[in-house]
This record gives structure tokens, C-alpha cells and sequence, in this order.
């Protein structure tokens, strides 16, 4: 009779420890995410500063050598800075769109883990009940006659 009451309790620890278990690793998941997250808009913030830089010097080189040439107030210069403005402003507007999936993604990936939570918490509390239910016997052995204890 012991042994039944132990193996019930140890049952119903079993499973509140694999409950526990499954919220704590979501929690480290979800913090693992965020940070990827985070990690993912830093360096879409990064590659538009870059973009601009590199448009910044581009426009710079292009009406020096036009200066240098004889051509600094000619047309051909400014469709070849408007050119590499356009070029930068694509490519800025590219790395926000990216962002923005990859936001989704995020969004997406974390919807997945919550409902893996609760399928996770639903399937521990459907173990804790059939423990129960299996130990109702030696429960009722060992002087709970008619109620489950913690229960009423």
C-alpha cells in the first residue's frame, strides 16, 4: 500500500515537473526570440545608415570628378547623383521591406511556440488527471474514501 502511494505521488510530481518543465523553456524560447528580433532590426537600422553613407560618398566622388572635369554644372551630373540617390532609396526601402517579413516571421514563430505551450500544458494536466484516476484506488486505500485529496 505504501508503494501504490508512493507511485501515485511520484506520478503527480512527474508531471507538475514536466508542466513546469514546458513554461520555463517557453519562457526561454520567447527571450531568445526577442532578442533575435532585436538582433534582426539592429542590423536593418545598420544597413540603411550604410546605404546612405555609401549614397553620401558616391554623390561626393561623382561631383568631384564632374568639378574636376569641367562638368560640375552640367546635367549629366545631376541625372548621375540623381541616379545613385535613386539607387540608395531602393535599397533602403528593400531592407525595410525585409524587415518587416522578418517581423511576421517573428510573429509567427512566437504564435507557434504559445500554441505549443498550451498543447504542452493541455497534454501535462490530461497526464495529472489519468495519475489521478489511477491512483483513485490506492488513494481510497489509504484513507481518502470518496474524495480526491486537494480536490473537496
Amino acid at each position: 500500500m505504501v508503494v501504490g502511494g508512493l507511485a501515485a505521488g511520484l506520478s503527480v510530481i512527474g508531471t507538475i515537473g514536466g508542466i513546469v518543465g514546458t513554461v520555463v523553456q517557453y519562457s526561454a524560447s520567447k527571450k531568445a526570440e526577442e532578442a533575435r528580433k532585436k538582433q534582426m532590426e539592429l542590423e536593418a537600422a545598420r544597413a540603411r545608415r550604410e546605404q546612405v553613407r555609401r549614397s553620401q560618398v558616391a554623390s561626393a566622388s561623382a561631383k568631384a570628378a564632374a568639378y574636376n572635369q569641367g562638368a560640375g554644372t552640367t546635367s549629366a551630373l545631376a541625372g548621375g547623383v540623381s541616379q545613385i540617390q535613386q539607387e540608395a532609396g531602393r535599397n533602403v526601402q528593400a531592407t525595410s521591406q525585409d524587415e518587416t517579413l522578418g517581423g511576421r516571421i517573428f510573429a509567427a514563430n512566437a504564435q507557434a511556440a504559445f500554441g505549443g505551450l498550451i498543447s504542452s500544458l493541455g497534454q501535462g494536466v490530461s497526464n495529472l488527471g489519468t495519475s489521478v484516476s489511477n491512483a483513485s484506488g490506492t488513494l481510497t486505500r489509504l484513507g481518502y474514501p470518496n474524495k480526491i485529496p486537494f480536490v473537496g
